[in-house]
């Protein structure tokens, strides 16, 4: 199957709809928020450190940091999904699914250890940030393994990536243009929050909007039974 034929389906097939677990994707939420100020605490302490080896240390952790915040705010996700059919995950690809998101978080903190960005540094933060959200999201979904066939609403899809980016360019713009003028600590740590808050939503809302993009379809001749995914 070619990457095209993930977007073409039958607009009047038979689809599986699932409901969701309010308190889970609140969790999910909070997780994705705290990962992304742990990240720019982090980011802040390498930033002003001038032992290398401790820099890089920061750094690596940071990635981790970001990038397993990403990964988990993404299955907690996809536990709060409810579907009528039974899911279990390929391993090998979930683990592989958090290889995209450390390494965007990797790129990303080497851009937040300098004291000042210029709008292109942002906009390719924002990008590589984006993507690598993305890319954890959609390669992810491919470990799902269940009876439906697993397929995208296109303009969704395209959606769920550009506010990726938008958001993630945003908390950075945030990070740097606000909160780096602000001589205040306190005040400063206001916009530190904000930028996590924005940061949070952006890898929150790349996987909703791309849930909402999901289609699981069902195959001819297959029944759905009760349970939770």
């Amino acid at each position: 199957m070619s990457l095209l034929d993930l977007f073409i389906f039958d607009q009047n097939a038979s689809f599986i709809e699932g409901v969701y677990s309010s308190p889970l994707i609140f969790l999910s939420l909070l997780i994705a928020v705290l990962a992304s100020f742990m990240t720019f605490i982090v980011s802040s302490q390498a930033s002003v450190t001038h032992n290398l080896a401790r820099k890089n240390v920061l750094i690596i952790t940071g990635s981790f940091a970001l990038g397993g915040g990403v990964w988990s705010m993404h299955f907690i996700g996809m536990l709060a999904l409810e579907l009528c059919t039974e899911v279990t995950y390929d391993v090998s690809i979930t683990l592989l699914s958090a290889i995209p998101g450390v390494a965007a978080s990797y790129v990303a903190l080497h851009l937040l250890t300098k004291n000042k960005v210029s709008f292109t540094e942002i906009l390719q933060g924002g990008v590589l940030m984006g993507l690598g959200i993305g890319s954890m999201h959609y390669i992810g979904m491919t470990a799902m393994d269940m009876a439906p066939f697993l397929r995208y609403d296109l303009s969704l899809f395209v959606l769920s990536i550009a506010v990726s980016i938008a958001l993630a360019m945003l908390a950075l713009w945030i990070k740097f243009g606000i909160s780096g003028s602000v001589s205040d600590k306190s005040e400063s740590m206001k916009y530190v929050t904000l930028a996590s808050l924005v940061m949070g939503f952006a890898i929150s809302g790349m996987h909703y909007i791309g849930m909402a993009a999901a289609r699981f379809l069902l195959p001819p001749g297959v029944e759905v039974s009760t349970q939770s995914s």
